[in-house]
């Protein structure tokens, strides 16, 4: 069995979308003839926990270290678990924002004295045939380079969104912006094999060392469909459309909202016994218009298998994306979305990687022109048909390119690359 370490900051017992990529990889690797051994942080404040992912990291080595960055700090500090307790403690926007101003890479910078000595102690100890890392935050890339300078381990660093031009990058300080563009090509010049969730992600780090075009690789996110295998249907409105994720930014709903706003004027008959289901982050922050407050039901964050649940339980499914978002940005809700087999109503803007996903999906409808009026037309007749089921051979295919097993096997493919051509070298 060949050894595999990973420098997964966002692991579970942490929940929410960025986790699951380290999460599926280690429950499928074994299987594939790596041992995972995962370094990682100890308990953080943080959105969402979610006991139900330790299932799959069950057969990795898992070492938690200490930290020095804030979100570790505030949970040393608190009375409770932050599992077990209701309280839910999150840091200001104001508070994100000086963490950003004075932390380069990013606030996980503290992570990094810990983790380096951990990272040190298990290369004399399971001597591994290789490493990788995974952004965000930054910081783990950084790990990922000093140990492949110093133990000539070959290094994959996976990138879950952009570095330079990313959505979330802060560099408010021309110091800020040169440590950013420096670290950000000394990763990629570094690094034995650069693995991008898109392609236009995979494009940008491309450009900083086009010299060796062959070291760059899309693997995408996906679903398990172990996941719906295993879990029953949430009891929902037979008529319901449910919306599962995070609200607010390029997730933002007040498109749709205005639409719906719109046919309630329009044709309000067409929407009697449906339901508008949202579940997931950043609920409390969505402005609802009055008129359409009663169609809507909110429910807060829920673990990954009851997502499934809801997802299973739904008649159809809503996404949605703003006009602003990068063109790489492909959330990872969809693959699970596709998982389902369920027809879905998209909203989401021309050249983005999410809109092209959901095209070849073909399976319910896609808007491109964000003009709340055409919205609410579409929503009209996508409401008035019965979709009934997708027949299971047009979409098998489809779903088997995203499995996360499948996904696994395209990282072994790098992983067995790059340390084949150490052993030739």
């Amino acid at each position: 069995m060949k050894q595999l370490l990973i420098i997964a900051y966002y692991f579970p017992p942490l929940g929410m979308g960025g986790v699951q990529r380290a999460a599926k990889w280690t429950k499928y690797l074994p299987s594939f003839g790596w041992q995972p051994h995962i370094v990682t942080v100890k308990d953080i404040v943080y959105y969402a926990h979610d006991l139900t992912l330790l299932e799959d990291v069950r057969c990795g080595t898992i070492y938690r270290t200490e930290s020095f960055d804030p979100a570790r700090v505030l949970a040393r500090f608190r009375r409770r678990n932050p599992i077990d307790s209701k309280e839910k403690m999150t840091f200001s926007r104001k508070g994100v924002d000086a963490a950003r101003r004075l932390f380069i890479p990013d606030s996980k910078i503290g992570w990094y004295p810990f983790a380096w000595r951990k990272l040190v102690l298990l290369a004399e100890r399971i001597r591994p045939d290789a490493v990788i890392s995974t952004s965000p935050p930054l910081t783990a890339h950084l790990l990922g380079m000093k140990f492949r300078k110093k133990f000539q381990i070959p290094w994959v660093a996976d990138f879950r969104d952009y570095w330079l031009g990313g959505e979330y990058l802060y560099a408010p300080t021309f110091l800020h912006h040169y440590l950013h563009k420096k670290w950000a090509r000394d990763v990629v010049k570094t690094a034995d094999a650069v693995i991008s969730i898109s392609e236009p992600i995979r494009r940008s780090f491309l450009s900083m060392d086009s010299a060796d075009a062959e070291k760059f690789y899309d693997i995408p996110n996906g679903f398990d469909p172990d996941d719906f295998q295993r879990i029953a249907p949430e009891k929902l409105p037979r008529k319901s459309l449910l919306y599962l994720g995070s609200l607010g930014g390029a997730n933002d709903p007040s498109l749709f909202f205005r639409a719906l706003k719109n046919l309630t004027r329009k044709n309000p008959a067409i929407l009697l016994d449906w339901k508008f289901l949202f579940v997931g982050k950043g609920i409390s922050a969505v402005a609802v218009p009055p008129e359409i407050g009663d169609r809507l039901q909110f429910v807060p964050y829920v673990s990954h298998s009851k997502a499934i649940a809801f997802l299973k339980g739904a008649s159809a499914l809503l996404f949605t994306l703003s006009a602003k978002v990068n063109p790489g940005m492909v959330t990872g809700k969809i693959f699970e979305y596709i998982g389902s087999g369920k027809p879905i109503f998209a909203i989401s803007p021309e050249g983005v990687v999410a809109t092209e996903l959901l095209r070849s999906y073909n399976f319910g409808t896609l808007i491109t022109d964000l003009n709340p009026e055409v919205i609410a037309d579409k929503l009209e007749d996508f409401l008035r048909i019965d979709w009934g089921e997708k027949s299971p051979a047009s979409l098998r295919g489809f779903q088997e390119m995203y499995s996360r097993k499948n996904q696994t096997e395209k990282l072994i493919d790098v992983l067995d690359q790059i340390t084949s051509e150490k052993t030739r070298n």
